[in-house]
């Protein structure tokens, strides 16, 4: 296996390392993410508990989302890893649409994609969040 190959092989099961470690600690610290959501979410001040109860079950849904999106990435990876080792001409170009993919993602979040006010802006221009 030539050096580049190598490095690739080592950076996929470095990010599969921190993915794992990342999916522990959700699974931990699952119920305080929930409630952080909850109160930095834009509900309004004199929302009904059924209100509460609605979105705190749409952000359990969404956490349990992100969990199962982390474990199907991990198995990508450790097939994609496993491709890579053989020498399969696709696993390359396969690999290659997982880091655009995976770099579009990025982008959409670094650039506000999920502001709480919806205003547009990555800062909240509301005064009660």
């Amino acid at each position: 296996m030539d050096g580049p190959l190598r490095l690739v092989l080592i950076l996929m099961f470095v990010n599969l390392g921190l993915s794992v470690v990342l999916t522990v600690l959700m699974l931990i610290l699952h119920r305080s993410l929930v409630n952080y959501e909850l109160a930095h979410s834009a509900l309004p001040v004199g929302a009904t508990p059924e209100q509460v109860a609605i979105l705190r079950n749409s952000l359990e849904a969404a956490t349990w989302g992100r969990l199962v999106g982390v474990l199907v990435v991990s198995a990508l990876y450790i097939w994609r890893a496993s491709a890579l080792r053989r020498g399969s001409r696709g696993a390359y170009r396969r690999m290659i649409l997982i880091c655009v993919v995976g770099l579009i993602g990025i982008v959409y979040l670094l650039t506000g994609a999920h502001t709480r006010c919806g205003c547009g802006s990555s800062r909240c221009c509301r005064a009660s969040c």
